[in-house]
C-alpha cells in the first residue's frame, strides 16, 4: 500500500504539471485515462478492502477507521462511474426557439467509406490535445482492403498560407467578414466555397448566384450576381467582369472581403498562427495508409483511395436528450457606466412531453437546472444577446456515489473525536497526564523562583505601564471647558492642581491618571492631595502635608470637612479649596 501511495502521488503530481503546460485533456491522455493508472486505483481498492478484515476494522472501537476505508473505496468507484458513463457538452438556443440537441464536449473520429452502393461508417471517441503525439490508431478491413489510420497531432491555432510554386493551379487567399467574424480561406482554380449563404468561386463560371472571380494571366476580374447589385435584367452592365486588385476591399451587397494574395500557380498549407490578432483554426494531422492529411476540426474532409471514397470528420458530435428546453428570454446586465457584463441569465421552459411536464426555470451563475439526471449551467451567450449557450452534464450516479464517499469521510473525522480507545483518545489521555505532571513541576519551580520572578515582574510591569501611559498620553480628550487637548496636558494640569507637583513617587502624570481610572481602590489610599493649611491638617487628623482621598471620609462614609462646610462651621477659604481638591480627585 505504501508503494501504491508513493506511485499515485508521483503520478498526480506529474499530471498537474502536464495540465498546466498543455491542458486538462493532455493530462487525461498521459496519466488519468491510462491503463496503468486505472490498475493503481484498482489495487488500492483491493488493499483498502483487505485491510478491513486483516486489521479487524469492523470491531466497535475501530469504526471511524472503517469509515475512512469505505469512503476511499466509494470515492474511487464514483470516479470510475464518472469516467466511463458520464458525458457533457453545450446546448445553443436562440430566443423563442426550443431544442433537445447538444454538442458533445468529447471528440469523435467519424469515418465514412463508400464504394459503389456499399458503404461503411466508423465512429470512435478519443481525446484530442495539443503537445501530445500518437493520439489515436486504428486498423480495419473493408471490401478486401486494409486501412490504417493514425491521428498524429493536434494544432489548436493554425492558419492557411498561400505558397507560390512553379507549377500547379492558380490560387487565391481571401479574407471575408461573416456573421461569425473574420474568416481566412483559400480557393484554387475551379473551386468554390459558401460562407454564411454567400458563395464565392474562382475560375468557375457555372454558378451565376456566386461571386465569380477569374484570372487572365496575372490580372484578376470579378462578377457580382444580380441579386447583390440591385441591377435590372435590362442593364447593359449586368454580368460584366470588372478588374480588381489584391489587398483592395471589395463589396458585394452587404458583404465585404479582400484578396490577400494571388499566385498563378501554388497551393495552401497550414502554419501555426504567430499573429495573435488573427483568429486561428484547429487542425488535426492524420495519416491514412500512405496519405498525410491536415484536417480542420469539425469539417468533413474527403479523399479517394483507389475506388473507395473516404470522408473523415474529427470533432464534436451532436446528441439528443429526452426533453427540450425553450429559451423565452435572455437577460444581460452590465456594470454601471461600462459595457462589461456583470451577470447574465436564461429564462427557459423545460418541455417534457413524455411526462407531461412544462416547467419554467431561470438559469444563471450558481443557479443550476437539475432535471432528468441532467444538469444545465449558464455558460455563455451570442454576440447579439439573443441566444444562450448552456453547459450540460449527465453524471447523476457518479456524482451521487462520490458525494456519499465524501459524506462518509467527513463522518469518520467526526467519529474519531468521540470513539474511545482509539489512537486519538490515547493521545488525548497522554496529553492530560503530561499536563498534570507539568503543573506539579511548574508549582515547585514557581515557589523556588518566586522572589526573583516577582522582582523582575514588577520592573517589567513598571516599564510596561510607563510605555502604555506614554501612548495613552498622546490621545486627545475634551476637558470640562469643552476644549480638545492631549491627555498628557490634561493629566499634568490635574496633578499639579491636586498635588502641587508634576510627578508622584517618580510616576508621571500620565501614569497617575491611568492608575486612578483603572484602580480606584488603590489610589483612594495614596496620599497625593496637598493640604498646606495647619487647621485643615488638624481637622483631617494628618501628620504631614499630604492626604489620601480616604482621609476625607469619616467612619460613616461622610466627607469630614464637607459636613462642616455645609453647616458653615468653617468658612476659611483654604478648607473649601482642599475640599474641592478632594472632589476633583
Amino acid at each position: 500500500m505504501g508503494i501504491l501511495l508513493v506511485v499515485f502521488a508521483y503520478a498526480i503530481g506529474y499530471a498537474t504539471f502536464v495540465e498546466n503546460d498543455h491542458g486538462a485533456v493532455a493530462a487525461k491522455i498521459i496519466v488519468y485515462n491510462t491503463t496503468w493508472f486505472e490498475v493503481i486505483l484498482f489495487l488500492m481498492i483491493i488493499n483498502f478492502s483487505g485491510m478491513i478484515f486483516t486489521k479487524h476494522l469492523y470491531l466497535r472501537g475501530k469504526w471511524n477507521i472503517l469509515l475512512i476505508h469505505l469512503a476511499l473505496i466509494i470515492i474511487i468507484i464514483g470516479a470510475g462511474v464518472t469516467r466511463y458513463f458520464s458525458y457533457e457538452g453545450q446546448m445553443h438556443i436562440r430566443e423563442g426557439q426550443s431544442t433537445n440537441i447538444f454538442r458533445s464536449a468529447d471528440t469523435y473520429l467519424q469515418i465514412h467509406l463508400k464504394e459503389g452502393e456499399e458503404f461503411k461508417s466508423i465512429d470512435e471517441k478519443f481525446l484530442l490535445a495539443s503537445g501530445v503525439s500518437g493520439l489515436f490508431k486504428k486498423e480495419f478491413n473493408w471490401q478486401s482492403k486494409s486501412f490504417k489510420l493514425t491521428v498524429d497531432k493536434y494544432y489548436p491555432s493554425m492558419q492557411e498560407v498561400l505558397v507560390k510554386t512553379d507549377s500547379g493551379p492558380a490560387y487565391l487567399s481571401i479574407v471575408i467578414g461573416s456573421k461569425s467574424g473574420r474568416i481566412d480561406f483559400g480557393l484554387g482554380g475551379g473551386e468554390s466555397k459558401v460562407i454564411d449563404d454567400i458563395g464565392i468561386s474562382f475560375n468557375d463560371t457555372t454558378n451565376t448566384e456566386f461571386i465569380q472571380i477569374i484570372n487572365k494571366g496575372d490580372s484578376l476580374f470579378m462578377r457580382i450576381p444580380q441579386f447583390m447589385t440591385g441591377e435590372s435584367q435590362t442593364d447593359s452592365k449586368t454580368g460584366v467582369f470588372k478588374p480588381i486588385q489584391s489587398m483592395a476591399v471589395l463589396r458585394a451587397g452587404n458583404t465585404s472581403f479582400l484578396i490577400k494574395k494571388f499566385v498563378e500557380s501554388g497551393f495552401m498549407q497550414y502554419e501555426e498562427t504567430k499573429d495573435k490578432s488573427i483568429p486561428g483554426i484547429a487542425v488535426v494531422k492524420v495519416r491514412i495508409n500512405d496519405e498525410e492529411l491536415m484536417i480542420p476540426k469539425n469539417k468533413p474532409y474527403s479523399l479517394e483511395l483507389g475506388n473507395t471514397k473516404v470522408t473523415i470528420t474529427i470533432g464534436n458530435r451532436f446528441f439528443q436528450i429526452p426533453f427540450s428546453l425553450k429559451l423565452n428570454k435572455f437577460d444581460l446586465e452590465r456594470y454601471p457606466g461600462s459595457n462589461s457584463p456583470s451577470s447574465f441569465a436564461s429564462e427557459i421552459t423545460v418541455i417534457d412531453e413524455a411526462n407531461n411536464v412544462e416547467m419554467p426555470y431561470r438559469i444563471y451563475m450558481n443557479h443550476i437546472l437539475n432535471y432528468g439526471g441532467y444538469r444545465f449551467f449558464q455558460s455563455s451567450y451570442d454576440n447579439d444577446e439573443k441566444g444562450t449557450i448552456l453547459s450540460l452534464n449527465h453524471d447523476y450516479w457518479g456524482t451521487l456515489i462520490t458525494y456519499i464517499g465524501y459524506f462518509l469521510l467527513f463522518a469518520s473525522l467526526i467519529a474519531s473525536l468521540f470513539i474511545r480507545h482509539n489512537r486519538f483518545y490515547r493521545i488525548t489521555q497522554q496529553l492530560k497526564d503530561v499536563h498534570i505532571k507539568r503543573k506539579k513541576l511548574s508549582t515547585a519551580v514557581l515557589i523556588l523562583l518566586l522572589v526573583f520572578a516577582n522582582t523582575q515582574n514588577l520592573i517589567a510591569q513598571t516599564n510596561n505601564i510607563e510605555n502604555h501611559a506614554e501612548k495613552f498620553g498622546q490621545l486627545f480628550v475634551q476637558n470640562q471647558a469643552g476644549r480638545i487637548e492631549p491627555v498628557n496636558t490634561y493629566a499634568n494640569k490635574v496633578l499639579v492642581k491636586i498635588s502641587k507637583k508634576s510627578t508622584y513617587n517618580n510616576l508621571s502624570a500620565d501614569v497617575v491618571l491611568l492608575g486612578i481610572i483603572t484602580d480606584q481602590e488603590k489610589w483612594q489610599n495614596e496620599p497625593f492631595i496637598k493640604v498646606a493649611d495647619p487647621e485643615v491638617q488638624s481637622l483631617l487628623g494628618l501628620t504631614g502635608d499630604y492626604a489620601s482621598f480616604n482621609d476625607f471620609i469619616d467612619e460613616k462614609g461622610y466627607y469630614k470637612i464637607g459636613r462642616q462646610v455645609e453647616n458653615a462651621q468653617v468658612t476659611k477659604p483654604a478648607l473649601r479649596s482642599t475640599f474641592d481638591k478632594a472632589l476633583k480627585c
